[in-house]
């Protein structure tokens, strides 16, 4: 299925579940948009306990479900969230005038297990608490650029080393609070930093050791700015030695 140019994909996790999550960004300038109040979940997970991770085949029959269900009316997808075990699309629509014709194809479905609700949320609530990235998720994007291209240049992803993330802030007392908040996060303090004619101008690197696994510095990030949101800093990006194989 093709997706907008604007769909945005990060990785994130429900509950303890790692998962893909996709969203159209663009609708954040419409949201909430008065004419599509009403949400649709369409889920869709393997129809046997057996075998309950989502084959190809499973995974292109529950996009062609999807597709054929936006041909059914006035609808909005605003995004989709994937585990290897299920796939659950969030649409907005119109009205309920839909929930007949859907219900119907659902009910006709063998090779997938396919359910759908819906709910009235003018507020568009789940677009912006679960899937619209914060500062936090979008970071996740950066980390795995990043990894991406430390990796092509010969990087030795599993070897652990000493990550540096530059955080700034609006005040120097910001600064102090937060550094005392890191310390009992588990960073070690490194050296202050200052960016002048800049809105956070007050910095400081914090410490720490890892792996570049994708997963472990996505957590890292995340503790980090969710941190420094209390004292208004953010994270601006983070660096590392380049550890290659010896020649």
């Amino acid at each position: 299925m093709r997706l907008p140019k604007t769909w945005f994909e990060y990785d994130w996790h429900i509950d303890t579940i790692d998962a893909e999550f996709g969203v159209d960004m663009a609708l954040s300038k419409l949201a909430p948009d008065a004419r599509h109040t009403v949400l649709y979940f369409l889920s869709f997970e393997s129809p046997t306990e057996k075998r309950p991770k989502l084959t190809d085949l499973m995974e292109w029959r529950a996009e062609s479900i999807l597709k054929n269900v936006l041909s059914m009316g006035d609808f909005l997808l605003a995004g989709a969230i994937r585990t290897d075990e299920q796939i659950q699309f969030y649409v907005y629509g119109a009205s309920n005038d839909a929930f007949g014709q859907i219900e119907k194809r659902f009910q006709r479905e063998k090779l997938l297990l396919a359910r759908f609700g819906t709910k009235n949320e003018p507020n568009w609530t789940t677009f912006f608490k679960l899937l619209y990235p914060d500062a936090a998720k979008l970071q996740t994007d950066w980390n795995r650029k990043q990894i991406d291209l430390l990796e092509s240049q010969g990087d030795r992803l599993s070897v652990t080393r000493r990550l540096n993330l530059h955080m700034f802030f609006p005040t120097e007392p910001n600064l102090i609070g937060f550094k005392r908040a890191a310390l009992s996060a588990g960073f070690a303090i490194g050296n202050t930093e200052f960016a002048d004619e800049t809105d956070l101008p007050y910095g400081v690197v914090l410490h720490i050791i890892s792996n570049l696994n994708k997963k472990r510095v996505d957590e890292i990030t995340t503790l980090a700015i969710n941190t420094a949101e209390s004292f208004g800093g953010k994270l601006v990006h983070w660096d590392c030695a380049v550890v290659t194989k010896p020649h």
